[in-house]
């Protein structure tokens, strides 16, 4: 009978041994027979480490839309409203407008002012990105078809604005000196086909 008190020992010994070895890291091999530990299949985080932050997408930000003020709306066609009109070299836009908007966003603004009479037309284009909060529902206004996929007219005093969204574009001409949407549309439609 002493002998099995013995074999018990024997056998229990590295069966005690087996909780230690399992707790220090890389000293036994796993399934594939390596000494690096398996991942956990649990998401759960372990005591003392912290959960991984879920990747998240995030909106698209301003995408640089720099194009020349002749490109923008072609010398004749300003002509064509009024031959008295000149491209300003030098203008930095109001704030609040749509070209510091525009400015705001690496997009262009341009200027034309009447050499006499000191009316003015600006187009702006930019793209935003959808975060920027002046694209799609941000346009207030009359609704103006057939332009973009969203065009909208309204006048603040003297100014009348038309702006249009199209893609992820968004196209904006103000002016005293020009009355409706018509007038307007022009300018725009060359703006839009400027856009690359």
């Amino acid at each position: 009978m002493a002998a099995l008190p013995r074999l018990l020992a024997v056998v229990a010994a590295p069966l005690l041994l087996l909780p230690l070895a399992a707790c220090v890291p890389g000293a036994a091999p796993g399934p594939g027979g390596s000494g690096a530990p398996e991942p956990s299949a649990s998401s759960e985080p372990g005591p003392g480490e912290s959960a991984a932050p879920a990747p998240t997408e995030r909106p698209a930000g301003p995408a640089a839309l720099r194009i020349s003020c002749e490109q923008l709306v072609p010398a004749e066609l300003v002509y064509g409203f009024n031959p008295n009109f000149a491209l300003l070299d030098d203008w930095t836009p109001e704030t609040g407008s749509p070209g510091a908007a525009a400015l705001a966003a690496d997009g262009t603004a341009c200027r034309w002012q009447h050499e006499s009479s000191a009316d003015t037309i600006d187009v702006a284009v930019a793209q935003p990105g959808p975060d920027a909060g002046l694209l799609r529902g941000a346009i207030a206004g009359t609704a103006v078809p057939g332009l973009g996929e969203e065009a909208s007219f309204a006048r603040v005093g003297r100014v009348a604005l038309l702006d249009v969204v199209a893609g992820s574009a968004r196209v904006s001409v103000a002016s005293t000196y020009l009355e409706s949407a018509a007038d307007a549309r022009p300018l725009a439609e060359a703006a839009l086909d400027a856009l690359p």
